[in-house]
């Protein structure tokens, strides 16, 4: 995780004051068992996160149902507010069965009801993304070595150069005249600069058409 503040480090991993405040077992309410700590060094693959479904190294999770999270889904708040709605809270739904089809309220874009969202009191459902972006916890107008996080708050959403999505979240990052709606997007560019991947991948959480 992109992070600018206080952290703890141990060798070459780094935890920011929220996740070094994780304890386990773990106890998570999408879950009905413990999470327990997992390390890519130590069980030799990356987990997919149960929520954004992203892969990653560090996880918490529950090895006999192949569940896992990673720090930044595990620590998403299950209340939010955001100012367009008011006195509407908003709760984290860990997803669930549905026939028909949802669409976010910010994004208009459909969402996979089985996948985590956030819902309002009056039916209103909406993607973790496009609440809290995918850097989370941090100031507009920051910045880490050569990136800056932007306020997200034009008439018209910028396009981002990786995916060629309109950013949807409350922030985007620039890195020189590069756009980019996620941290995810910045990494795919790095990639296909290195030559690692030539290949233009969208983020995981992206519904909604160009």
């Amino acid at each position: 995780m992109c992070c600018n503040g206080f952290m703890y480090t141990d060798g070459e991993e780094t935890f920011d004051l929220l996740c070094s405040s994780i304890t386990v077992p773990f106890i998570h309410g999408s879950h009905p068992h413990p999470l327990l700590y997992y390390n890519k060094r130590a069980y030799g693959e990356s987990k997919r996160c149960q929520s954004c479904g992203i892969g990653s190294s560090l996880v918490l999770g529950c090895m006999k149902c192949n569940y896992y999270l990673d720090f930044r889904c595990a620590t998403l708040p299950v209340t939010v507010r955001l100012d367009r709605y008011n006195d509407h809270p908003l709760t984290l739904c860990y997803g669930e069965k549905a026939s028909g089809k949802y669409w976010c309220d910010i994004c208009e874009g459909e969402t996979n009801p089985e996948n985590w969202f956030y819902t309002s009191d009056y039916g209103a459902t909406l993607h973790v993304f496009c609440v809290h972006g995918n850097v989370r916890y941090a100031k507009p107008g920051g910045k880490i070595k050569d990136v800056e996080l932007w306020f997200n708050n034009t008439s018209s959403r910028p396009l981002c150069k990786n995916c060629h999505f309109r950013c949807a979240a409350p922030f985007f990052l620039t890195k020189g005249n590069e756009l980019f709606c996620s941290y995810y997007c910045l990494l795919r560019i790095r990639m296909r600069a290195s030559s690692i991947s030539s290949i233009v991948i969208r983020p995981p959480w992206v519904y909604m058409n160009p």
